[in-house]
């Protein structure tokens, strides 16, 4: 029983939960020139994510179609402009909804 609990113990902070992250295409769009992605909620929150785990990956999941790809393609190159480096993001087809992408935060480097 003891050895369960230490070994729980152990573990415990070496288990990362991903975390998930929502970017409406609206608020993408809205976006004007003069103003900073970074100041985006949701990119806030993503940066803040990344920041805390060093060693996680981002899983960019986007509608399918050219405006789907168009819009994540635009999104890795903010990050990389904003230090995240691209071999920490994987970008997917199928967030689910058109007009919506999804961040994931997954613990570890990409596995694709």
């Amino acid at each position: 029983m003891i050895r369960a609990v230490l070994i729980f113990v152990l573990v415990l902070p070496a288990m990362v939960v991903a975390e998930s992250i929502s970017l409406p295409l609206e608020q993408w769009k809205q976006m004007d020139r003069g103003q900073k992605v970074i100041e985006l909620a949701p990119l806030k929150k993503l940066m803040k994510a990344v920041e805390l785990a060093p060693d996680s990956s981002i899983n960019i999941r986007y509608p399918g179609g050219d405006q789907g790809v168009t819009w994540a393609g635009q999104l890795r190159d903010w990050l990389v402009s904003l230090g995240v480096a691209s071999s920490r993001m994987i970008l997917e087809p199928g967030s689910g909804k058109a007009d919506m992408m999804v961040l994931e935060i997954q613990p570890g480097a990409p596995t694709q």
